[in-house]
């Protein structure tokens, strides 16, 4: 087991934070550095797509197992319009956010509400159950598609890389491990 913990610098020590302490740390640095640049930093991808009246949502990912999603308001973002705000930095910038990375590409995990819906049966995937995520794109954003366990095809997929697995409990993993098919040589 791989432990991670999230620190900051005070003085000459180290302030451990909890993750939601060190995602509300890491939003407030994104969007300091966004307001004063003008510029998405690197390593953000877009978890919904942009919507009027909705906070904008992205995932900050330092590695394949670990990324933080923010969400950003009117309020964080000083009285500025998320959507056209995220707009406008997209419109501006030289990366391409639509470029979909295969080792972030899928994404295992225990469901944290029951939110979600499964793109093949399209029934609600329930809180703590396992489901799988796929960055697609959809118009001028990448956006994560969610399927149950179950529901997904795993026969149409040889040699995938799912980023998260080794957060899941150790039988979970086994299970996974299972379903996914050597790549053909």
């Amino acid at each position: 087991m791989i432990l991670t913990r999230f620190a900051r610098v005070s003085k000459s020590t180290l302030v451990y934070l909890s993750k939601k302490d060190f995602t509300n740390r890491l939003a407030t640095l994104c969007m300091k550095y966004m307001l004063s640049k003008n510029k998405i930093p690197p390593k953000i991808t877009f978890t919904k797509k942009l919507l009027e009246g909705k906070p904008v949502e992205l995932s900050y990912n330092f590695s394949s197992g670990i990324a933080f999603q923010m969400k950003f308001t009117e309020k964080s973002l000083e009285g500025k319009n998320p959507k056209e705000f995220f707009e406008k930095l997209i419109s501006t910038s030289d990366r391409d956010f639509l470029k979909i990375d295969e080792e972030r590409r899928w994404k295992i995990e225990y469901a944290p509400n029951g939110r979600s819906l499964c793109k093949k049966c399209k029934r609600q995937i329930r809180e703590k159950e396992i489901r799988l995520g796929e960055l697609q794109r959809e118009k001028n954003l990448l956006v994560q598609q969610f399927y149950h366990f179950k529901c997904f095809d795993w026969s149409k997929q040889k040699g995938i890389l799912i980023h998260g697995i080794n957060d899941l409990s150790e039988l979970d993993q086994q299970k996974v491990k299972k379903k996914i098919k050597p790549k053909a040589e």
